[in-house]
């Protein structure tokens, strides 16, 4: 079954009391293509009522409005494209729009209930299909569903679009229903998204191992973690100094040829230098340098 989408610009929210001034029909197959279209300002009905909030958002200005087709015009017009086909209506909160125009239609052409138009009551309605988003990304406007929400997490830009016009509002929405149609790659492995996350799996074991030699040695011989216990206090200066001092004598005794530290050789110079660099780093970060 074939899509009608519509979008209807309206003097209000009632069809009954509230005249149309904008309308845009397109008629596509599944997939979103277009198969017609239809769109026209319509000259509002004097009987009926178009309030100055509306007026506004749709940009209704009678002097623009000049050359619009009346409503027996737009109705007749209509008529000849959906009749006696079955179509399933599509938009953004499409029943509001389906109930203006089966308005228009009754009104202007005196259509008899078995002559109405076959539009089927299954719709499918944008705003259903994206609720979902509203519900997981807080960061869409205001967090209320809307089209241009739905444009912006779509990732297009709603310059092109007219929004608050009809054809405005029906090339957007068909815009976002080709894109939401996009297909889904299924992975074929598990993955896992760490874009932008620390790789500490870059750590070389021999790094780890190294370190944990010296952290190893000084613990039996202090206590666990005891140079972190100058941390934020007037001694920490000094620490440093004698951080770097032994950084030094290490270093000095790497570049003498000599590659382990000690007569048991169990921990190496390098590893040294690369532990007091690290704690004197420590002691920066804890006191916010």
């Amino acid at each position: 079954m074939n899509l009608l989408w519509i979008d209807i610009e309206t003097g209000g929210l009632n069809p009954i009391i509230h005249s149309i001034v904008d309308i845009c029909l397109v008629e596509t197959n599944a997939d979103g293509d277009e198969v017609w279209r239809y769109e026209t300002k319509i000259t509002p009905n004097p009987e009926l009522v178009i309030t100055n909030e509306a007026a506004i958002i749709n940009g209704y200005d009678p002097k623009l409005w000049t050359d619009a087709a009346s409503e027996s015009q737009a109705a007749m017009s209509i008529w000849n494209k959906i009749y006696n086909k079955k179509l399933r209506p599509a938009g953004w909160c499409v029943g509001f729009d389906v109930s203006f125009l089966k308005a228009l239609l009754e009104r202007a052409l005196s259509i008899p209930r078995p002559a109405r138009p076959k539009l089927d009551h299954h719709v499918l309605d944008l705003f259903s299909l994206s609720f979902a988003l509203w519900e997981r990304h807080s960061h869409l406007p205001d967090n209320e569903p809307s089209l241009r929400g739905l444009l912006k997490h779509l990732g297009i830009c709603d310059d092109p679009f007219k929004l608050h016009t009809a054809s405005g509002d029906v090339n957007a929405c068909l815009t976002c229903y080709r894109a939401m149609l996009k297909p889904i790659t299924v992975p074929t492995r598990a993955l896992r998204l760490d874009d932008g996350k620390l790789r500490y799996d870059l750590i070389p074991r021999e790094w780890e191992e190294e370190l944990a030699k010296i952290l190893t040695l000084g613990a039996s011989k202090y206590a666990d973690d005891n140079w972190k216990a100058s941390i934020g206090k007037p001694e920490s200066e000094m620490w440093r100094r004698r951080c770097l001092a032994s950084l030094r004598r290490h270093l000095a005794a790497w570049q003498g040829g000599e590659h382990k530290d000690g007569e048991l050789k169990t921990t190496r110079h390098l590893a040294h230098v690369a532990w007091n660099a690290l704690a004197i780093m420590t002691y920066d970060i804890g006191e916010g340098k």
